[in-house]
Parts: structure tokens; C-alpha cells; sequence
């Protein structure tokens, strides 16, 4: 039965869970996924299988990005023209956060009090601090000026 659920998994699942559980800090998804796959993995569901096969695509994906944008921890940066890819609240109560994607693939994420302003396919401009950058997605804090972005006007003739 165990055999077949992990049959199941993403193929690089296992040691993705492997390796990512050995950095600091350790999220509680990467440490309860291991734990499932390691230790019990007759307990996996499928929701559980859906969602580890998606962390692993995630991660892949921000593998695949080109070179890190050029910017440092602490750097207060300006991007403009990002697409917002998702828009949610944060579990234990405050902001909302939103997740914008350039055209590169790198994503931001920040939390904002406006975020759900903005929709899903919405071009936005941000200003804000880097807190950090991992996983092809850089960390922002102290948002400010984040504005949509404006729309080139067609020539009409």
C-alpha cells in the first residue's frame, strides 16, 4: 500500500524533502512532508501527494530561473511591470500578501494591507526592502509606492 502512494509522489519528491529539511529555518510544510514520506508513508493521502508533487514543481521551477536579479539583503528596490500571480491572507490574522511574478520567472511576495486591491493579472509596480531570496522568490518588506502599473496608450491614427 505504502509502496504505491509513494510510486505516486514526484519523482525528485524524496530528495528535494531531504535536502530542504536540512536548512534553517525548516518550514512546517518541508518538516511534516518528510516526516509523512520518511516515517509513514502508508498515512499519505492524496491531498498530501497533490500537495508535496506541487511544492516539488515550485521548486524545480525556481531552479530553472536564469542569474539572481542584482540586488542584496537590505537593498530597497523598485520593480515594475510584475504581474500579481496570487493574492492571500495570512492564516494567523494581520495583512494580506501578495505574490507578483516579472517577466523572468522571479517572484515577490510581500505583505500588504491594500494586497487585495489588486487582482490576479494585474501589472503592478513595487517598491520595498529585501528581506531575503530563496527558492526563485525574493522577500520584501516595507512596501511602499505600490501602484498598477500604467498601460502604454495605442497610437491611433
Amino acid at each position: 500500500m505504502s509502496e504505491s502512494k509513494l510510486n505516486k509522489l514526484h519523482p525528485m519528491a524524496i530528495g528535494l524533502l531531504a535536502t530542504k529539511v536540512t536548512e534553517q529555518p525548516v518550514s512546517h510544510f518541508v518538516y511534516s512532508a518528510y516526516g509523512m514520506v520518511s516515517r509513514r508513508p502508508d498515512a499519505l493521502t492524496n491531498k498530501w501527494i497533490a500537495d508535496i508533487n506541487t511544492w516539488c514543481d515550485q521548486i524545480l521551477a525556481g531552479m530553472e530561473l536564469g542569474d539572481q536579479p542584482d540586488f542584496k539583503i537590505g537593498d530597497k528596490i523598485l520593480r515594475k511591470n510584475l504581474t500579481v500571480v496570487k493574492r492571500r491572507a495570512k492564516k494567523w490574522g494581520g495583512f494580506p500578501a501578495l505574490i507578483s511574478e516579472d517577466d523572468q520567472g522571479w517572484r515577490y511576495w510581500m505583505v500588504w494591507p491594500s494586497a487585495f486591491d489588486y487582482q490576479v493579472g494585474d501589472k503592478v509596480n513595487i517598491e520595498g526592502v529585501v528581506r531575503d531570496i530563496k527558492d526563485g522568490m525574493v522577500f520584501l518588506t516595507r512596501p511602499s509606492n505600490v501602484t498598477k502599473a500604467k498601460k502604454s496608450a495605442s497610437k491611433k491614427s
